[in-house]
This record gives structure tokens, sequence and C-alpha cells, in this order.
């Protein structure tokens, strides 16, 4: 039997809004995430689809045919593909999971080194940019099989320049009915407004793991407010949350510190040129639970700005 795994695609969205705060000793903004405005944390989930309304696993897959960067790649049951699996990964540089996935050295090499001899894996896109996607995600693996002695495996992953929905074939009508569900599952987006800007400010986030931060972000609305690096105590912070730089000590020691100064919850944010990156624990850190919620994003100069 032939086995197709889909294994990124995204419905559920969060987002985050920040309007101006009353000004006080430091410059501030109020967050809260929901979808209209003025509104508050909330995270909403797709409904799923009605049973029977699309393809279910176990279901064979019909053949295709896909253009990649070294070719057509081709999939017939009938040629004796089903004595291989076939893995498709559907990318978008709108979700910071898939960011920190593909930028993280160890991800990449856990791949091009524990995928099985039978499986090929079929690189997508969601995005207008599906081109330079392919071309980048190629770049990436190309430089991970190297670096792991593994060249032998490129020849097992096949990039598709053509984005999702301009395939012509079954495959988008899959991932959009197969929802995904769960933590760092969807799109989770910051969103900033302002009195002063005349748009908001959408950037995406990625929430650090729930294993040793026990907090959650709720229906509420927060203050933010510049707490530097993080890396030490600061004034209450009076149950804003807390805008810090990554950097000069780990994740865990910021969310400690900013828990210790009455914050809410934490923002981290990447310095210029820097990728989104998983927030977690390491070692004995992992045995001490932290109550406050917290997520990476990138800097925004017009956050930042507002701040001071």
């Amino acid at each position: 039997m032939a086995l197709l795994c889909v294994l990124l695609w995204f419905l559920l969205v969060v987002t985050a809004h920040v309007t101006d705060a009353q000004r006080g000793p430091r410059s501030r903004l109020i967050l809260t995430e929901a979808s209209d405005y003025p509104v508050s944390w909330e995270s909403r989930n797709t409904p799923s689809p009605q049973p029977g309304a699309g393809p279910e696993p176990g279901d064979r897959a019909p053949a295709f045919q896909v253009p990649t960067l070294d070719g057509k790649f081709s999939y017939d049951p009938a040629e004796g593909a089903l004595k291989e699996s076939l893995v498709i990964h559907a990318f978008t540089n709108k979700s910071g999971f898939l960011e920190c996935l593909w930028s993280s050295e160890s991800s990449l090499k856990s791949l091009v080194k524990g995928l099985p001899d039978r499986t090929q894996v079929l690189f997508l896109s969601l995005d207008d940019s599906a081109v330079s996607d392919a071309l980048w995600m190629r770049e990436q693996l190309d430089r991970a099989a190297a670096h792991s002695g593994r060249k032998e495996i490129l020849t097992q992953l096949h990039f598709c320049p053509v984005p999702v929905f301009a395939l012509g074939n079954w495959i988008p009508n899959v991932l959009y009915y197969w929802g995904c569900m769960g933590h760092n599952c969807g799109l989770s987006q910051a969103v900033f407004t302002s009195d002063a800007w005349k748009m908001p400010i959408i950037i995406k986030r990625l929430d650090a793991r729930y294993d040793w931060l026990m907090g959650r972000w709720s229906a509420k609305t927060y203050q933010l407010a510049d707490a530097g690096d993080g890396c030490k105590p600061s004034p209450s912070l009076g149950g804003a949350v807390a805008w810090v730089s990554e950097g000069n000590c780990s994740f865990f020691t910021k969310v400690q510190s900013m828990a210790k100064s009455n914050a809410s919850g934490v923002l981290v944010y990447s310095l210029p040129g820097n990728p989104i990156q998983d927030m977690n624990c390491v070692d004995l850190q992992c045995f001490l639970p932290l109550g406050i919620p917290a997520a990476m994003v990138h800097q925004e100069v017009s956050v930042a700005q507002a701040l001071r």
C-alpha cells in the first residue's frame, strides 16, 4: 500500500494586537490577540471538514507528475511506486515554526541521516515565492548532506518550483482537507497597532514549548514594555508583557528573570539577520517549570521605537 504522509499544513490562525497605552515612566503598548479591533488573545481553529468530504488516511494515492528543479517527478502506483514511501512537505515562509525548522542544523541533519533508503520526499511551497523557496530548501539540504557525509541522499529529495495552488492535481485538495491542529501547527502571528500608525504591523511568532512553560496566552489585554535583553530582573513590569532581545543568556534565564519582574509574558525578538529559534529549556532547567508564556518574533523597528 502506498504511504502518503503530508507533513505540514496550516489552518490554525492566532494573532496579536497592540495599541498605544497611556504614557508612564516607560513607553508602553497594549498587546492583545484575536481577529477584530479592539481584540484580545484568542486562538481559532478552522472547523474540520465533514466525514466523507475528502480523502481519508489509507486511500491509495492516484498517479501524478510535477516539475522539479531537476526535471519531472512522477508517482505512478502501476509502475511499482507502491514499494516505496512518499513524503510530501509543504513549506510557507509565513510560519515561524517552519522558519525555525529549516534554519536548524540539527533538524536538517536529522532528516538526511534518518531518511530511509526507500523513501522519497517531495518539497512544495504554498506561496508565490515557490521558485526561490525550492532553491533555498535545496541549498539548505545540500549543505546538511555534505556536512553529514550523505550526499547520496539527495537523489531521494525533490524540490518543486510551482506553488501548491497551481499544481493542478489532487495534492492541493489533500493539503486543504487535512488541516493541521496542535501546538505551533498554525500560522501564529503577532499584530501590533498604534494610534501613531496608519496600518498594523503583522509578524509571525513561534511560541515556546510548553513542557517547561506552564503559562498560556489568555483572552485579555496586555501592555508591552521594553526590558532590554531580559537577562536580569527589571523593576516591576506591573503585569506587562516583556519585549526583550535574544542573546547574552539562555531563553530560560530571560523568562525566569521576567517572571521575577512581574511580567505576564515574554516576547523575545531575534537580532537582525537571525532566524526565529526554538525557545527550549536545557538540561536541569527543564525541571524548573515557569508560569508565564513566551514566544519569539522578528525585531520590528517601529515597535522598538514606540517603546522608547
